[in-house]
């Protein structure tokens, strides 16, 4: 199944095409703002994608020729997304803009949760980096 779809009750509703042919590797979100990222850097943010019919794509950004695999958000609304070589990319403005900062490995980057204060990060090697934010 292509496009966005929501479970409803017992069944997959069809949902609506998703505005990128890139495969995707992860997503978070809630009510109001969605940012999926994936292959060739691609991140996608939508908007009121599950409070209206028709929700807002506010964009289909692709950051880098480098595959982004995860992404995670903190409480106050700061979205951090992990890639190959290293890559970890911030926004600030709920996902409109993002920009790269330093990381100590150049491993492909797997996953990222955010807990609290802490920013934990998994891949390839076996690699695990926390930090504070």
């Amino acid at each position: 199944m292509t496009g966005i779809s929501s479970y409803v009750g017992s069944y997959w509703n069809s949902g609506i095409p998703c505005p990128t042919q890139q495969d995707l590797y992860g997503i978070v979100g809630d009510n109001s703002i969605m940012i999926a990222v994936g292959a060739h850097g691609t991140i996608v943010k939508f908007v009121n994608i599950w409070t209206t019919t028709f929700p807002t794509i506010t964009g289909v950004q692709n950051m880098s020729t480098i595959n982004l695999n995860g992404v995670s958000q903190t409480v106050m609304g700061t979205y951090y997304a992990v890639g190959d070589q290293g890559l970890i990319l911030k926004s600030t403005d709920g996902g409109d803009n993002w920009s790269p900062i330093a990381c100590p490995t150049h491993e492909n980057l797997r996953g990222i949760d955010i807990n609290e204060n802490t920013i934990y990060v998994v891949g390839d090697n076996n690699t695990i980096m926390k930090a504070s934010y």
